[in-house]
């Protein structure tokens, strides 16, 4: 908790401690059809994330590390997630004025920024321009820290403008001015913001060439950029339709603009306008062309007639604009790149412009870049080079003159001691990447000066071969890393992102960034072996209560069971799917699955005992896969059919082991009662008992009655045993009674002895 409270705390502390205005600032830029560049490294590298679709003017601020604050095209806003800020829409600027939007952070107020639109030019209300120039002001405080527009949105402040923003930061950092130029006439009105607001009436002062209409609705005077330099000693203003630039003296404190230099472009349409960074150049577009001129000498009439065509383009060349790198960007109007002019405090053609020298990533430039506060631009007390994490970083004093001692504090605590340094022109290496605080101390004569800067040190590119790795049974291989901006030489020479491999060795590359210059390196031992045989054999089966082995045996290898097992071999006891990994010393793994079914003991049971009808077949046996049977009486089928009394057994017999069972099986009458009428009891086995069947021994009563009717046996259970005795051959009658059922039959039965 400590820790992220103290690193929290030094990153605010640096960024509201830091003054609020800074190249830092100017870090992000949005543009044109989703265009974007990004400044973080030092280089500018195209950025794609933008929401914004604008024809001419825009604007965007960062903070004082460089990260994203808002940007907008003067209608809309966008916060750093790339979403319309909370109150942000329904602007009146205009996504077709030269300058339609120019963000300005309030002085000594460090989430307070105030948005400065301005309308197009309408030639239909004759030049009438309804909505003017407005003022929003952004709380940053708001919305958990994305921002909003708070109460104050699109209030007043000129209802008549040219298409003009420009602002300059005063020497003292404690006002920005802010201005426009009035439509119809020719002057300048300017506004100065402090940390109590922006002044409640204009500085106005009139100079140079009326802005208005030339010709009957055609108001195209009002169109053309409007630029401070970044020294804030000059002013210089283009207009469209009178082709022609005006460069003014400018006094930051007064806003005084006077000593106007009018240069005739001969009817080009002039649009863009910039100055160097040393103030030494101006630079301007008209049409396909960009022109220099040459300010340093202060003479008028040198300045007029340095006057130089740079370039003729295939495209229209629109707004300019002056960078953190130094470089002046020039926008290509519906041009999927940018030109630059990459030294533009040097004299035509060392100046070195290119066309189409900045790609942006298929996203498309229009005729705008962002407008910032030109003081962003002017050149710093120190340098710094070299800003490759990892680096040693350099830096430089500009201006050396009567400088006794210096004192450099590097932001980077990690570094220890030497954090510090008193060498005029030091070089560092950061310990991280990231955003650092670098503070430098002069003393000239005894007279302490401080000066601070926050400079980016560039991550490397990322890039990762992986760990060394074995490639098993594979005759080739591919290896490569993402190459997206990056420039890729491997240790074979090869140029491409990927590159295919078949022998081992160390394979290795170097990736440097097309942007920032930053180079990363990687490497990677590749060793190619095959996989170890392997097999478990065919799949089988095992008899129950035994237990199997499986044997994987091979030497040098390692062996990993889906039991868990570690061993070579393993003893199992149930059926199942038995699969090993195994492994060689080079890490190439082989499986193989055996699948074990467990055979059983043929058990089985022919059932209880049992009766049959007399005359009727009863089925008895078992069906067991893979088993053997013998029956009793020698058959050896699975199934026997049994008709008559007596007793049955089977033998079951497989590899694993055998089994007996036996069922005995009676029969009995299951017809209609009969009686028979005659019946030989001789002692001889054969029809010696008076046997009626059909009748359930033991619930009948029998009367046995002679010729005489005299009663000679009665039972009232009668149980199919009456075997005549005492009695002579003859005729009986007999009377049979069942009482539950009202059951009487009678007849008569002869006896023969």
């Amino acid at each position: 908790m400590n820790i992220f409270f103290k690193s929290t705390f030094f990153f605010l502390f640096l960024m509201t401690s830091f003054s609020a205005f800074s190249q830092n600032e100017t870090l992000n830029w949005y543009f044109g059809k989703n265009a974007g560049i990004n400044f973080s490294s030092g280089y500018a590298e195209p950025i794609s994330n933008s929401q914004m679709n604008t024809y001419e003017g825009c604007s965007s601020i960062s903070d004082s590390l460089g990260n994203l604050l808002f940007y907008t095209n003067g209608v809309n806003i966008w916060n750093r997630n790339h979403e319309l800020m909370l109150n942000g829409t329904a602007l009146m600027g205009d996504t077709s004025s030269t300058q339609s939007a120019l963000i300005i952070p309030q002085p000594q107020n460090p989430n307070i920024y105030y948005l400065f639109t301005s309308d197009v030019i309408n030639h239909t209300d004759n030049g009438n321009v309804t909505k003017g120039l407005r003022y929003s002001v952004i709380d940053m405080n708001l919305d958990n820290g994305f921002g909003a527009v708070n109460s104050q949105k699109n209030i007043l402040l000129s209802d008549s403008v040219s298409e003009k923003l420009s602002a300059i930061l005063s020497p003292d950092k404690s006002f920005v001015r802010i201005f426009s130029h009035e439509w119809g006439n020719n002057i300048f009105i300017s506004w100065k913001l402090t940390k109590f607001g922006l002044d409640a009436l204009p500085t106005k002062v009139a100079a140079g060439t009326p802005h208005i209409q030339i010709e009957p609705n055609f108001v195209l005077n009002g169109i053309g950029q409007m630029k401070c330099s970044p020294k804030g000693n000059k002013l210089a203003v283009g207009l469209l339709r009178a082709s022609i630039v005006e460069i003014f003296d400018l006094d930051i404190f007064t806003g005084n603009i006077s000593n106007p230099i009018t240069i005739d472009f001969d009817f080009q349409a002039v649009y863009g306008i910039e100055f160097s960074g040393n103030e030494s150049k101006l630079y301007v577009t008209a049409d396909r062309k960009i022109f220099q001129i040459d300010l340093s000498s202060g003479n008028p009439t040198t300045i007029i007639n340095s006057l130089t065509e740079v370039y003729t383009s295939l495209f229209f060349i629109a707004s300019l604009q002056l960078a953190v790198d130094n470089k002046i960007y020039c926008a290509l109007v519906n041009s999927n790149y940018l030109s630059t002019i990459n030294y533009p405090d040097s004299i035509f053609p060392k100046c070195n412009y290119q066309e189409n020298s900045f790609g942006l990533d298929n996203k498309m430039s229009r005729r705008g870049l962002p407008s910032f506060i030109q003081s962003n631009f002017k050149t710093p007390f120190f340098k710094y080079q070299k800003t490759c994490f990892e680096d040693e970083t350099e830096f430089l004093i500009t201006d050396i003159s009567g400088i006794d001692s210096v004192y450099w504090d590097f932001g980077d605590i990690n570094s220890g001691i030497n954090n510090f340094s008193k060498i005029l022109n030091p070089k560092h290496i950061f310990t991280n990447s990231g955003g650092f605080s670098v503070k430098l101390k002069t003393w000239i004569s005894g007279i302490e000066s401080e000066y601070q800067r926050i400079i980016i040190i560039v991550k490397l590119p990322e890039i990762s071969l992986g760990n060394d790795t074995v490639f098993c049974s594979q005759d080739s291989v591919l290896i490569g890393v993402n190459s997206n901006h990056l420039n890729i030489i491997w240790n074979n020479l090869e140029t491409t992102d990927s590159i295919w491999v078949s022998l081992p060795g160390k394979y290795s590359l170097q990736a440097q960034n097309i942007y920032t210059g930053c180079i990363n390196k990687d490497s990677i031992n590749i060793d190619f072996d095959f996989n170890p045989e392997i097999s478990l054999g065919n799949d089988t089966s095992f008899c129950e209560n035994t237990s199997f082995m499986i044997s994987a045996f091979a030497p040098n290898l390692t062996y990993l069971w889906n039991t868990s097992s570690t061993d070579s071999e393993i003893f199992v006891e149930n059926p199942g799917k038995y699969f090993v990994t195994i492994t060689n010393p080079k890490g190439c793994k082989s499986t193989d699955t055996l699948n074990l079914e467990q055979i059983l003991i043929p058990v089985f049971s022919l059932g209880n005992d049992t009766i049959i009808c007399e005359n009727t077949i009863l089925q008895i046996g078992v069906e067991i896969e893979n088993t053997d049977y013998l029956w009793n009486d020698g058959t050896s089928n699975s199934y026997l059919l049994v008709y008559q009394k007596g007793i049955y057994s089977l033998r079951t017999e497989n590899i694993c082991g055998f089994f007996e069972d036996s069922i005995f099986v009676d029969t009995k009458y299951c017809g209609e009662i009969f009686i028979p009428n005659i019946f030989t009891p001789q002692n001889d086995g054969i029809n010696d008992v008076f046997y009626i069947k059909g009748i359930e021994e033991g619930i009948w009563e029998l009367t046995i009655l002679n010729r005489w009717g005299q009663k000679i046996y009665q039972t009232k259970n009668y149980e199919n045993n009456w075997k005549a005795e005492n009695c002579e051959s003859g005729v009986y009658f007999y009377v049979l009674k069942n009482y539950e059922e009202k059951i009487e039959l009678k007849g008569t039965v002869r006896v023969v002895k």
